[in-house]
């Protein structure tokens, strides 16, 4: 004898829940955004990131929302470009064995110009203090909650030396 069974929710052959429907999905998600935003914004699509919703509330102004954009543009590249393969034995296999990549090796032109953007980037946040460096890389790239005035702060340097 186990729980109830849920109604609603698609199931195989054999009875097994095969999940539940989308619009199920969504509403919890639009009811978690209303909550988090209010009912005003929360079919916002910018609404999904920290970036978007500080802009959305108001707490950035386009420059610093551009700007910011524009660090997690650059941090995205250079992790892409500097990022080595997991510590994983099949993924060390497949790096050696050669051939199982579609993408191109970027060149060394492309290379310098992500590494220049990424330094130019750092340096200027770095101006405003090491804390103000992590907080905009927290909320432009890895998307969490941080100080908005640290992230103000870097973000306008960031303007004054784009």
């Amino acid at each position: 004898m186990g729980r109830p069974r849920k109604k609603g929710v698609k199931r195989d052959a054999k009875g097994k829940s095969r999940g539940e429907p989308v619009s199920c999905i969504k509403a919890v998600v639009l009811k978690q955004r209303k909550k988090d935003v209010g009912e005003k914004y929360m079919n916002e699509p910018m609404v999904s990131f920290s970036l978007g919703r500080y802009y959305v509330s108001g707490l950035l102004t386009s420059q610093q929302f551009t700007c910011g954009e524009h660090l997690a543009q650059v941090v995205r590249r250079h992790r892409a470009l500097v990022t080595s393969p997991p510590a994983d034995v099949r993924a060390a296999a497949l790096e050696r064995s050669g051939g199982h990549s579609t993408a191109s090796q970027p060149g060394a032109e492309q290379v310098e110009r992500v590494r220049a953007d990424y330094a130019r980037c750092l340096a200027s946040l770095l101006g405003q203090g090491p804390s103000v460096l992590n907080t905009c890389i927290e909320v432009c790239v890895d998307c969490r909650p941080g100080d908005v005035e640290q992230l103000r702060a870097g973000l306008d340097a960031l303007g004054r030396d784009r």
